[in-house]
């Protein structure tokens, strides 16, 4: 699927145990990040009688490049809170957070992009007004984002691009990143699906369940948990989306999904 779709960037988030599988068909296209590991306990020292302490050292994201790109990644970051060990979707199992890397396209456009996976929930927790916590570990990532965000921005572009696992609709993502960026004087930040499907109108905050029963986690306005925003700097290059496309087309093998979540795309200029 991926190799025919040829994309120049791929941000992929839980990337575990199938890693082998995945990278032997697109190491000759594609540059790749760092892999940190698999969520397998075989070859692992664990302290069964205190699991309550363990936590796999991977964070399941993984970046691949195609090779005229010039990649310089920058680390990794791990959230400063989390919630959920062996319920809420188990979210502190992993080391969940971001990546930041630095790209430099062959037209010598230079960029920065941001790859993440933030707290899940799911739906009987939200059905039974029991995710509360879930979304304020949420909100605290999306704060921690901003700052990074703003500590980078300088006259480069920046994509923010990831398994968010919010909605507009629900949490706090529009004042806590979206204006706070703006606010800061130095650049602006959209949502790719929001400016090129929505008219620029971001969801109204709800109250009650949001959550869809279905696997595609797709909303009655069409929005997902996955998101792709454009930050560009108040003085510096600028780039454009021109394209975006929720892309389910040959995105299954004997009937059912490649992944848990359909993926998006985008086109930039």
């Amino acid at each position: 699927y991926l190799l025919k779709k040829g994309y120049d960037m791929l941000m992929l988030q839980e990337d575990f145990n199938y890693h082998d599988v995945l990278s032997v068909f697109l190491e000759d296209d594609y540059k790749m990040d760092e892999w940190t590991g698999d969520v397998d306990i075989v070859g692992r020292t664990i302290e069964y009688l205190h699991l309550q302490n363990h936590r796999f050292e991977c964070d399941g994201l993984m970046a691949c490049w195609k090779n005229d790109l010039t990649v310089t990644p920058a680390g990794r970051t791990s959230w400063q809170q989390n919630f959920g060990k062996f319920s809420h979707a188990a979210d502190e199992l992993i080391r969940k957070g971001f990546r930041r890397s630095e790209l430099t396209l062959a037209n010598g456009t230079r960029i920065l992009v941001y790859n993440m996976h933030m707290d899940a929930g799911d739906l009987a927790d939200e059905k039974e007004g029991v995710d509360t916590l879930d979304r304020a570990a949420r909100l605290s990532q999306w704060q921690q984002l901003k700052d990074d965000v703003l500590d980078h921005l300088d006259t480069r572009p920046i994509i923010v691009v990831g398994d968010m696992n919010s909605y507009y609709c629900r949490d706090q993502i529009k004042a806590k990143f979206i204006d706070a960026i703006a606010d800061s004087g130095k650049g602006t930040a959209s949502d790719v699906w929001v400016e090129l499907e929505k008219g620029g109108k971001y969801p109204a905050p709800v109250e009650g369940i949001v959550a869809c029963e279905d696997d595609a986690n797709m909303l009655e306005n069409g929005e997902v948990l996955d998101k792709i925003i454009c930050i560009n700097p108040t003085t510096g290059t600028k780039i454009k989306p021109v394209s975006f496309v929720y892309d389910t087309e040959g995105y299954k093998h004997a009937g059912k999904p490649l992944g848990d979540h359909n993926p998006v795309a985008a086109t930039f200029v």
